[in-house]
């Protein structure tokens, strides 16, 4: 390739790369409009830019600059007229482009920006199949369905980047299709070296249709070629991977929707996240209806009636909305399994991946906010669980470890369980590692849940060196923390030697969420419904106090720790308050129970919830508010950590007065 083409080659680039962020712009992040900025500069930079793109180019930085630093023009005004500044920009490189290939010139196609918007998600959604397949055929090389679905998927790619003008992404997708063209016909085989490069192709298109700068696309190009030539590939690692993707057998698939199903809408997020607010603000407003006095005096009059059957239509279309949230968990598994594949390869190790639940469907929220927590998780299985070949060996485990990612809705929320056949948590050792870095006293006697949970601490790690995988102490406390902001919770089980599983439980969405409203101390709060066992009112007879201070419950031969709700919330009260309470909420956290005090029970119902992050920061122990039937907020509590401060706030005390009495 000369070095015209290189520049041409770079201009084009330049130009795909500014589409992408011209197209998915938001209202007021001028951090993209800034990369578009450069990007428009750095075409002008290069010695091709001929004056009518210069020209071009010059209105491109004028409408940048009104829209950036003198706000005269809103995003969404600024969009058309920058993609036909940027269609302008690249007509002439492109009519280069194909003179210096072909003699020739050819007309860059006009396209509406929504059009090109649609083809780049296609084609991602192309790119994502096309990596499933590629993972099947890690283990089954001529599993003819899978590359055909490969083949299908960079030839889709092509087609859409041929017409949308994309040239640096029809050059990668044409140049993996003729390799896995010649597979097809059986002419060559799958190799190590040939799914790396096609792993890489995937990664090249990816990154480039998110509008990420890519170095080494030239390379790319000429060793997927020396594949399908059948010459040596330059700098591509030989080590085999030994991940493999989840896989059921065809007997179980999903039965695919009827035809009136089959059909999808693509929709705008922020339409999506405006629809369910504005469903949100109706559920607080009939709420409000039928708190009044007419609807509650009156049951049965036509008022009261209607309201009823209102309240009904509004919960299904509220159902509705939450089905309209969620998606299923397949890709993002699906990225975990090449995560896996990756590190199995880096390290040496044999390992078999595989997931269940992967068509499991929760908030579109969540997803993204999930793939951060699971990477540290299958990062930290891969190299601290999963033992080397020898040591499994030893051990008398196969030689192959393996690693499951399933997902499973359960009472209401989604569970999410990484487990892994390794050596396990090592209780000793981990009691050892905290008392030397100051994490745990000599003297005290944990237990292993309790042990187990200082994986989570900040700066903690067992490893005894640092690689390029994990040892800093780093990650498993921002799992926690993650998790912990979605209003979930993790578990740990472990026994040494053969395997650790981490369970994550979280709400099904974040939008709405089922209560109870609780009265107590004067003060209404809401219990989300799924960790209520149940609610009682016990006799004085089976309340236990415990040195003067802490009081038990004896429940059907189960003691369980009560707490009163103001206490919890940090109020002074009595010791003694947990009795005046009339009735005692069992809460269940991590499979314990606790009882809190509450006065009155005034209801169960869903709440919409409202977030306090933005005005009042995160509050420990409280999950957001909501607007009640009469107009006031109420608080949300957060079960998990509101049982885990009383526990502690306990705990410290009879230390402290153990340590008095010695």
């Amino acid at each position: 390739m000369t070095d015209t083409e290189l520049s041409h080659e770079s201009a084009l680039s330049l130009c795909d790369e500014a589409a992408v962020k011209i197209i998915n712009l938001q209202e007021g992040d001028l951090s993209e409009l800034f990369l578009v900025r450069k990007a428009v500069q750095d075409l002008l930079a290069l010695d091709i830019a001929q004056e009518s793109v210069r020209e071009h180019g010059e209105r491109m930085l004028d409408l940048l600059d009104r829209t950036i630093f003198e706000g005269d023009l809103t995003v969404e005004e600024a969009r058309p007229q920058l993609m036909a500044g940027l269609e302008e920009l690249r007509a002439p490189l492109l009519a280069d482009s194909l003179m210096s290939e072909s003699g020739s010139q050819e007309e860059l196609p006009e396209i509406e920006p929504e059009l090109l918007k649609e083809g780049i998600t296609e084609s991602l959604e192309n790119l994502e199949a096309g990596e499933a397949a590629l993972l099947v055929l890690d283990q089954d090389p001529s599993n003819r369905e899978e590359i055909d679905r490969l083949f299908r998927a960079f030839h889709s790619v092509k087609g859409f980047a041929g017409f949308a003008g994309m040239k640096t992404i029809s050059r990668v997708a044409h140049t993996a299709e003729n390799l896995l063209d010649r597979v097809r016909k059986s002419e060559l085989v799958l190799t190590t070296d040939s799914s790396a490069l096609l792993y890489r192709s995937l990664d090249v298109l990816r990154r480039i249709l998110h509008s990420e700068s890519v170095d080494g696309i030239d390379e790319l190009c000429r060793n997927l070629d020396r594949v399908s030539s059948g010459e040596e590939v330059v700098r591509v690692a030989a080590v085999p991977a030994k991940a493999v993707p989840a896989s059921k057998p065809r007997g179980e698939e999903k039965p695919a929707r009827d035809s009136a199903e089959s059909g999808t809408l693509r929709v705008s997020t922020l339409r999506m996240d405006k629809l369910i607010d504005l469903i949100g603000e109706m559920v607080i407003a009939q709420a409000i209806l039928a708190d009044q006095e007419e609807v509650a005096r009156a049951p049965s009059s036509p008022l009261a009636q209607s309201v009823l059957r209102s309240s009904k239509i509004l919960r299904e279309i509220q159902d509705l909305a939450v089905a309209f949230r969620t998606v299923p968990l397949k890709t993002t598994f699906q990225r975990m399994a090449r995560l896996a594949r990756d590190l199995s390869a880096s390290s040496g190790k044999a390992i078999a991946f595989r997931t269940e639940g992967e068509e499991t469907e929760i908030d579109r929220t969540l997803v993204e906010k999930l793939v951060d927590p699971l990477t540290h998780m299958i990062r930290n299985s891969c190299d601290h669980g999963i033992e080397s070949e020898s040591e499994r060996a030893a051990a008398g485990k196969p030689r192959e470890g393996t690693i499951l990612l399933s997902a499973r809705h359960e009472a209401g929320q989604v569970v999410i369980q990484i487990h892994d056949d390794g050596r396990g948590l090592d209780p000793a050792r981990l009691k050892a590692k905290a008392e030397a870095a100051g994490l745990l006293s000599p003297d005290s006697a944990a237990r292993n849940q309790d042990l187990y949970q200082v994986i989570f601490l900040p700066g903690f790690s067992t490893a005894e060196k640092i690689t390029d995988v994990s040892g800093r102490g780093v990650g498993m406390d921002v799992v926690k923390r993650n998790v912990e902001e979605l209003r979930g919770r993790i578990e740990v089980a472990s026994e040494t030697g053969k395997g650790t599983t981490f369970t994550i439980r979280f709400p099904l969405t974040l939008a709405i969420i089922d209560g109870m409203l609780v009265a107590a101390a004067g003060r209404r709060s809401i219990i989300p419904f799924l960790s209520i066992r149940e609610i009682i009112s016990p006799d004085a007879a089976e309340i236990r106090t415990v040195m003067g201070e802490g009081e038990l419950i004896v429940l059907r031969g189960k003691t369980i720790p009560v707490f009163s709700l103001r206490r919890v919330l940090g109020d002074d009260c009595p010791a003694g308050h947990a009795r005046t309470g009339k009735l005692f909420v069992i809460v269940e956290d991590g499979g314990e129970l606790c009882a809190l005090s509450a006065d009155d029970v005034l209801g169960h119902q869903q709440y919409v919830l409202k977030s306090l992050d933005r005005n009042l920061g995160r509050i420990p122990g409280i999950a957001g508010s909501a607007i009640l039937g009469d107009g006031t907020v109420s608080l949300i509590l957060d079960i998990p950590v509101l049982v885990a401060r009383a526990r502690e706030r306990n705990l410290h005390k009879h230390s402290n007065e153990r340590s008095t009495a010695s």
